[in-house]
């Protein structure tokens, strides 16, 4: 059976070749998602910081 034959279903068990497969690409996976969410993070922390400058500015401004 190949990595790509197994499935979560299947009455085999998998190799530990195999498990080390599927847990690389649960890595990968894992990987990117976490940088995807840190720059989501970024991005709002980002805006945040802005419109908290802006209200500030505005407050000072009518001080």
């Amino acid at each position: 059976m190949t990595i790509k034959d197994f499935r979560l279903t299947s009455l085999e068990d998998p190799t530990d070749e195999m498990l080390e497969e599927i847990m690389r690409g649960v890595e990968k996976d894992a990987i990117e998602s976490r940088k995807r969410a840190d720059k989501v993070i970024e991005e709002m922390w980002a805006k945040t910081e802005r419109r908290i400058a802006e209200h500030h500015a505005k407050r000072v401004g009518e001080g």
